[in-house]
């Protein structure tokens, strides 16, 4: 699956019922919350898990700018991604920075939707660049691939979600 269509999968499963601004809100706070797990667990298992979550907050809040995950990744898979970044810089502490990239994802949503301003398109698309890096770095030091990481939360998504998003199924989890 390419990227590209892995946001249509996960757009899917998001909800749109607060309206586009408060939407994307939510999107930056989870993406925030999200990355805080990941960044803290040790286990493999649990890194995939938290990686797919990750992935899913950064694909649905590139939508809601009007970013495609092709214009955050370039031409590049998932996987193919993962590699350039290992190879780049393999001495980088990944965790450390994550909230950090996060964070100023959601700076600018807040500046967005909490004070009225344009979002910075290009920075955004860095940040969220920023932070599909790190999350590929993390991955790759216990060996997950980020293909692997996509299918398998499109997979977990689908089950919860057979019709796409739905309130009451997610107030239940």
């Amino acid at each position: 699956m390419t990227p590209d269509q892995y946001q249509q999968q996960a757009l899917r499963t998001a909800s749109t019922a607060l309206g586009p601004d408060m939407e994307m809100a939510v999107r930056a706070l989870g993406l925030c919350g999200e990355t805080s797990e990941l960044s803290s667990e040790r286990d493999p298992d649990a890194i995939e898990k938290e990686a797919g979550d990750v992935l899913w907050y950064v694909a649905t809040l590139a939508s809601s700018a009007g970013i495609t995950m092709s214009e955050i990744l370039g031409p590049l898979s998932f996987s193919e991604f993962q590699v350039v970044v290992s190879v780049q810089d393999p001495d980088l502490a990944p965790e450390e920075k994550l909230m950090e990239a996060a964070g100023r994802v959601a700076e600018a949503v807040k500046k967005k939707v909490g004070h009225g301003k344009s979002l910075d398109r290009t920075r955004f698309i860095v940040d969220l660049s920023e932070v599909m890096d790190l999350v590929a770095r993390i991955t790759d030091l216990y060996y997950i691939n980020l293909d692997s990481v996509a299918d398998g939360n499109v997979k977990k998504l689908q089950a919860r979600y057979p019709s796409g998003f739905d309130v009451e199924i997610s107030s239940n989890l």
